[in-house]
């Protein structure tokens, strides 16, 4: 998967890219009046921007504009964490509810208990993933800072 962003700190053989999405508000006819209401909601400018961590062998300083590349199966392995294991984990527990009981008290809580873990799960996963070397790599710089 390619991206294009800006270099915002750099540290030995490492980069913190900034990258804006902008697929995020293409097509939306809201954007051209100032902003839709679902960007709003999610933290208007700021939820379209995101930092990553990429290898940086071509030696990029502060201010590029680089291209990145990161394996497209790590983007697609998050994705289903994030979209598909919050589904499983909730049928899951409505699962064992369900073997346990017959009352629909329990099943809820059982199906809220399934989401509501595996998001302590990704949590936990999160915070460990900075200790692994970045996947994503500085391919190209496109303009440098003069």
């Amino acid at each position: 998967m390619e991206s294009v962003g800006r270099v915002v700190e750099t540290a030995g053989e490492v980069a913190t890219v900034e990258v804006r999405r902008t697929s995020a508000c293409e097509g939306c006819h809201k954007s051209a009046e100032g902003g839709c209401s679902v960007c709003t909601l999610m933290g208007g400018e700021n939820s379209r921007v995101t930092r990553t961590s990429a290898r940086n062998p071509l030696g990029a300083k502060v201010g590029d504009r680089v291209r990145i590349e990161s394996p497209a199966s790590r983007v697609l392995l998050w994705a289903a964490a994030v979209f598909l294991l919050p589904l499983a984990m909730s049928a899951a527990g409505f699962a064992i509810a369900s073997a346990v009981t017959d009352r629909i008290l329990w099943r809820t809580v059982g199906t809220a208990a399934g989401f509501l873990l595996c998001f302590a799960l990704l949590r936990i996963l999160s915070a460990t993933l900075p200790k692994h070397p970045p996947t994503a790599e500085i391919t190209a710089i496109l303009d440098e800072v003069e």
